[in-house]
């Protein structure tokens, strides 16, 4: 066509027979009549960057699939503490859509009472690569819950930021409580057990 192509990717076979890239600008070389008579060109092999960038489109994939269908709440917040994305499990967890969640602030989701103390939590995130926390947050039904904070540090939008995972932990404390529960009951009995043994041996003696 006698017009010069800029910045290319081509593709070309490498000696062990796989695929690589080459990165190519070729302009036409001219007679003095301005007649094409061959192609000047450059190539730079971009083969170990496409790989990377398919690595990365992969790794992408594979984070929101498990983003998507996680069972817990996910949220990626920016260091000022906004909701930058959130998964479906977030959304049923405050009864909000993704978009009404968006922009949302950390404490806004979380009891009045706690707000201080999460502000304080969420400023620490960025000084640990993790961090696991327990806290408090709303329900969709406005309902109070304890949950578990487990945030990373992470990249987003070419800011930093963290994923935090929440998880519902009512089950949980249930159980601890029913346990607390149990021990105390055991330890009750124990003491019955060690007085009625007492008062066999006293007995024993008065006879």
């Amino acid at each position: 066509s006698g017009q010069p192509v800029i910045n290319r990717e081509e593709p070309f076979t490498q000696p062990d027979g796989s695929a690589g890239w080459f990165l190519t600008t070729k302009v036409p070389v001219r007679d003095d009549h301005g007649g094409v008579t061959g192609i000047a060109g450059v190539s730079r092999d971009i083969t170990a960057r496409r790989r990377e960038q398919q690595a990365l489109r992969e790794s992408e994939v594979r984070f929101r699939a498990l983003f998507e269908s996680s069972p817990d709440a996910i949220f990626v917040e920016s260091r000022a503490g906004i909701v930058l994305d959130a998964n479906p499990a977030a959304c049923r967890l405050h009864g909000m859509t993704r978009a009404e969640l968006l922009g949302q602030h950390v404490t806004d989701l979380v009891p009045p009472e706690r707000r201080a103390e999460v502000q304080r939590n969420f400023e620490e995130l960025f000084t640990h690569e993790r961090a696991v926390i327990e806290s408090e947050s709303y329900t969709l039904d406005g309902h109070v819950i304890p949950i578990e904070l487990t945030a990373r540090r992470c990249e987003y939008g070419g800011q930093v930021a963290a994923l935090i995972h929440v998880r519902d932990i009512s089950e949980r404390r249930r159980a601890e409580a029913e346990r607390k529960e149990l021990e105390l009951k055991l330890q009750e009995t124990q003491k019955l057990e060690s007085l009625g043994v007492l008062a066999g041996g006293i007995a024993h003696d008065f006879n």
